[in-house]
């Protein structure tokens, strides 16, 4: 926000105001050069308090959207606690079973909801109406008097954990390679089932160590077909794949690793 882009330019200047400074005699500049970079710096602060307002203006004009705005209410009701759990709404994520925002009026809004492990969909809520069905995804564009969506879950009685199996481990690896040349740390997960099993969600721990890596949702990578195996590289590298963890693992101390699906 602006309060917080102005607070790193007051840094920045105080941290080189002595630098310029003695630039500025080095090169013979006056008075008037310091002035001037003074006067910069308030320009700056000036065009960051104004740039969102010059930016919901050109998206105005460029959509072809209402300049006014409505409130949108996203609520996700698990009939209970709800699981850890988040969902997308126009691409970002939210980390809460709420989400609230004013957006424009005729804007494109885009809902994207997964069934966490034990529940399905029951329903959508759409300004009280009931619609969309069991669906994952919805696709609207923004009311007048604003939106109000409620995405119903409930406790799927058909659901069985999936016979998942740390299958083996390795902790001085000198040969596998990943996927892009290097040889980390590793485990393998099996999965013992005639179908594939999708890690996205699951947590890998380490309960020696505390540390812990969740599998992220949308890459092909995390599935495992029936009967096959999934690498998982400890690298402390969670960035360079979905399938990399938070973490290492110890080739001189005994440690315990857990799979953990939240349900």
């Amino acid at each position: 926000n602006y309060q917080r882009i102005v607070a790193v330019m007051d840094s920045i200047a105080q941290l080189t105001q002595t630098e310029v400074c003695a630039m500025f005699q080095r090169n013979g500049l006056g008075a008037g050069t310091q002035q001037q970079y003074e006067s910069g710096i308030e320009s700056m602060k000036t065009f960051s308090n104004q740039r969102p307002t010059i930016v919901e203006r050109q998206l105005v004009n460029y959509y072809e959207v209402q300049s006014t705005k409505a409130k949108v209410n996203v609520r996700l009701n698990f009939g209970g606690a709800t699981p850890e759990y988040s969902f997308m709404v126009n691409k970002i994520k939210s980390e809460n079973s709420a989400y609230e925002r004013q957006l424009f009026v005729g804007e494109r809004i885009k809902i994207e909801v997964r069934e966490p492990f034990g529940y399905k969909i029951q329903s959508w809520t759409i300004n009280g109406s009931t619609q969309n069905g069991n669906a994952t995804s919805y696709v609207g564009t923004v009311a007048d008097n604003g939106m109000e969506i409620q995405v119903s879950f409930v406790k799927d009685n058909e659901f069985k954990l999936p016979q998942l199996f740390l299958n083996e481990f390795c902790a001085s690896n000198g040969s596998t390679e990943d996927e892009y040349g290097s040889k980390p740390d590793w485990i393998e997960v099996y999965n013992n089932e005639d179908h594939e099993v999708d890690l996205a969600g699951m947590i890998v721990k380490n309960m020696t160590t505390g540390a812990s890596s969740v599998i992220p949702y949308n890459y092909s990578t995390t599935i495992i077909p029936a009967k096959g195996r999934a690498m998982l590289w400890c690298d402390k590298e969670p960035t360079s794949g979905p399938l990399h963890l938070a973490f290492k693992l110890s080739a001189s101390a005994e440690q315990r690793i857990q799979l953990v699906i939240p349900y």
